[in-house]
């Protein structure tokens, strides 16, 4: 059984197979529940400590939890597995009506060319469904994108001791800025006593 759709003067032929193959895709999320529950489940005491402080313990949380843990290989494994399932999911999308997306390396190129926002061009989706897993790679990206900065910006963040040790080295610095401007004080005053010595 196969399914005809007309796009832009072309006609794309998608197998039953492909369709369910793409919805089959969403069971991933099945991935992410369980690996949330294993994330709190190592904590005995997380239901009297979620009602003890009002915070659910739900996706967000376990995100942040992740990305305070474990930042870089979060978004690293986030980054692959979007890349892998996007190509493929343009690969669907595009074989019946464009010979270049016959190759899997290139879906692949074309989704991270997508996701960095480079876009070289080289490779291109014709199909409306093509276009919009394309357009759901450039907000992944986007985000993915803003995620990185927020984590290194916070991972480059001093901590409490090197805060209070930048503020001694800040108060050194203050101390003999105070110095330097008692001198010049005494200086002006010195200067102006020899000039006009009824100010002594």
């Amino acid at each position: 059984f196969d399914i005809f759709v007309e796009a832009r003067g072309r006609t794309s032929v998608y197998s039953v197979e492909s369709v369910l193959v793409s919805i089959m895709f969403l069971r991933l999320y099945l991935v992410w529940t369980y690996y949330r529950e294993w994330l709190f489940a190592r904590y005995t005491t997380k239901n009297f400590a979620s009602r003890m402080n009002d915070v659910p313990m739900d996706s967000k949380l376990a995100v942040k939890a992740i990305l305070d843990d474990r930042p870089f290989a979060f978004l690293g494994f986030v980054l692959v597995w979007t890349v892998l399932v996007l190509a493929y999911l343009v690969r669907i999308a595009e074989s019946p009506v464009n010979v270049q997306h016959l190759y899997f390396w290139n879906q692949l190129w074309l989704i991270v060319v997508t996701i960095t926002a480079t876009g070289y061009g080289d490779l291109y989706p014709i199909t409306h469904l093509g276009r919009l897993i394309c357009c759901i790679a450039m907000f992944v990206g986007a985000m993915l994108l803003a995620t990185l900065t927020a984590t290194v910006s916070s991972q480059l963040a001093l901590n409490a001791g090197e805060s209070r040790l930048m503020m001694f080295l800040q108060s050194e610095r203050w101390e003999k800025d105070i110095r330097l401007a008692a001198i010049k004080s005494i200086q002006s005053w010195w200067r102006r006593s020899i000039k006009h010595p009824k100010t002594l």
